[in-house]
């Protein structure tokens, strides 16, 4: 079996200068090092390689340190091999996975699932015996299958005077379309979604539902890329809203609403706190957002 190359390497020498070669087969590898080295292609270096320089290090060794060494060498590391354990969490497009040697439960899952088509994946000295399952991973499964189940439930068919739901929706932008589609949102009187990645150039119609007010707040940072954060309130069209507050600092987002149904003030309060918000902080917003007059539901 043949397998692809990671790189070749040459060395080269100009005058007081020297440098090596590295050949990547993705393309992307080296462009910047390579643009700004377009003055060491002469001849017959191929504007292919991509140039790596030495370095030099100077330090002092011995008991008094007199002695200075001094050491110039080029920052390679040889990578052919890595162990299963240092490759998880990545995507490779080709790897070649052996089996010599002590393997332990589910190294071989997390090995072959490193790369990204079957096509780019190559295995040495293949042993099903050495693909096992721990035994404690058995029982817990097992647990998780028999005692553990989550039991899919529709919202009660017997609706509360005031039905309310928050969502955290880690982009609404690219989500609507799920929200639209789902018929237990349209049985709610006030939706808050958090994290709506919306920017406000945005189209408003974009983010609309069917039967339902928008109101939108977006943080107060220009962002060039989608901020994680910003929420949207949606009201049932023909509930009243008697007024709406927006609230942002230290890593505190909150809309807060004032709703009126049957002679009942209702302070409905959505607050998103950012992971490294101050726990200080979050304590007092709360409090803040307590009022003796109002029936307070926070979120």
């Amino acid at each position: 079996m043949e397998l692809p190359a990671n790189l070749c390497i040459l060395t080269y020498q100009t005058i007081n200068r020297y440098f090596c070669g590295l050949f990547f087969l993705d393309k992307n590898i080296g462009a910047t090092q390579r643009i700004k080295s377009k003055s060491l292609y002469k001849g017959t270096i191929s504007p292919n390689w991509t140039p790596i320089h030495f370095i030099t290090r100077q330090f002092q060794v011995g008991k008094y340190k007199n002695v200075q060494i001094v050491r110039k060498q080029f920052p390679l590391k040889p990578a052919a091999a890595s162990t299963v354990h240092k490759c998880q969490g990545i995507s490779l497009s080709n790897a070649a996975v052996s089996y010599k040697g002590r393997i332990q439960s589910h190294m071989v899952y997390v090995a072959l699932s490193r790369v990204t088509s079957l096509q780019g994946l190559h295995l040495l000295d293949f042993n099903k015996d050495k693909i096992t399952i721990d035994k404690n991973v058995k029982i817990e499964i097992s647990r998780l299958r028999n005692e553990k189940q989550i039991v899919y439930s529709q919202l009660p068919l017997a609706k509360p005077k005031l039905a309310i739901l928050c969502l955290n929706a880690r982009s609404l932008h690219k989500h609507i379309g799920d929200y639209r589609n789902d018929d237990r949102i349209y049985q709610n009187d006030v939706i808050f979604i958090q994290e709506t990645w919306a920017k406000k150039p945005d189209s408003l119609d974009h983010y609309m539902l069917n039967g339902f007010n928008h109101i939108d707040f977006y943080p107060h940072a220009i962002h060039l890329h989608r901020p994680h954060c910003g929420i949207f309130a949606y009201v049932k069209e023909g509930l009243q809203v008697d007024s709406i507050e927006f609230f942002e600092e230290e890593g505190i987002e909150r809309i807060q609403l004032i709703v009126s149904l049957s002679e009942k003030h209702y302070c409905l309060t959505s607050i998103y706190c950012h992971p490294s918000t101050n726990v200080d902080n979050i304590c007092d917003t709360i409090h803040s957002v307590v009022t003796p007059n109002h029936y307070t539901v926070l979120l």
